[in-house]
This record gives structure tokens, C-alpha cells and sequence, in this order.
């Protein structure tokens, strides 16, 4: 992502984009400190141990939000990374996780973050790469099936509005 901040920027005016997901930015903290003109770094999660990795989320200068710290928190370097903020009536989480790390933490840390969001009146977006074959059965793609699954019930059962698709 070094190198790239105006392809970025272009990219998210040109689009109308007021909130972009990035994982696998490959930065560290330092290096986060971008010159957008519309938009700013809300969450971010960068390796301290370790390189590559990471997941971000930017968003547009006019959105009232605040990062959800406890959620971040959660991660876990090379098994689980994740961005979270949270606006008026939506939850958005980048969430990264490498390939082949644990899959039980992976799932673990994934239901904290959802119990700790709980609040039926936001809708949540959950963007990212989980890095799971799903046409592979030893790789657990139905495992990641499963999950996503009810990952969709708990948006669905979220809000008594229509469901936020991306």
C-alpha cells in the first residue's frame, strides 16, 4: 500500500466511497499517517512482531464515527486482525487472517467480537479475507460456510431494517 496514497484517494472520490476495508496493508503503525484530503484512517491493526499482515479501514471525512478499541483489541498478530468502527446505526469490521493459522482462535476471537457488538439496533459489516478454500473439505471451507452462515443470521436478526449489503 506504500506508494499508493493517491491511486487511493482517486479511487475512493472517483467511486464515491465512504468506507473503504483494506487487509493485508503490510504497514506498521508509523507508517499510517496518510494525506488523504477526503478521508482518514478510522481503525487500524498493524503487526509489531511480525511483517506484512494488517487491516485497515479509511473513511470519509464527514462521518461521524468512533473506533471500536475493544474490538481491535482482540486481535491476534498472524491469527486474527481486525478494524472495527462503529456510526450511527452500522458496525463495520476489516478482518484478516492469514493462511493457515487457527482456525478454533480465528472463530473464537471472531464470536468475542460479535458478542461485544451486540446491539440490535446496528446493522454490522464484516469485510475481509479469511483465506479458507472453500472447495477444498480438509482446508474447513465448510467450517467458514458454516460461519458465514451465521454471520448472515446475526445481520439479518440485527435491526428490524433492511439488511446493509456491500
Amino acid at each position: 500500500m506504500q506508494n499508493k496514497e493517491l491511486e487511493i484517494e482517486l479511487f475512493m472520490s472517483y467511486a464515491n466511497i465512504d468506507i473503504l476495508c483494506i487487509t493485508e496493508h503490510w504497514l506498521r503503525n508509523y507508517q499510517l499517517q496518510f494525506g488523504f484530503v477526503n478521508h482518514q484512517v478510522a481503525s487500524s491493526f498493524s503487526r509489531e512482531r511480525s511483517i506484512r499482515g494488517g487491516s485497515l479501514i479509511l473513511i470519509r471525512n464527514n462521518l461521524k464515527f468512533k473506533e471500536r478499541k475493544d474490538i481491535v483489541s482482540l486481535s491476534v498478530e498472524r491469527v486474527i486482525e481486525i478494524a472495527c468502527v462503529e456510526l450511527e446505526r452500522l458496525v463495520v469490521m476489516s478482518v484478516y487472517r492469514p493462511p493457515h493459522s487457527s482456525y478454533e482462535l480465528f472463530e473464537s476471537v471472531m464470536d468475542q467480537a460479535l458478542c461485544k457488538i451486540n446491539d440490535k439496533s446496528k446493522q454490522i459489516a464484516i469485510c475481509g479475507d479469511f483465506n479458507v478454500d472453500l472447495l477444498d473439505a480438509s482446508n474447513r471451507g465448510g467450517e467458514i460456510l458454516e460461519f458465514s452462515a451465521v454471520i448472515i443470521c446475526l445481520i439479518s436478526f440485527s435491526s428490524d431494517e433492511d439488511i446493509f449489503y456491500l
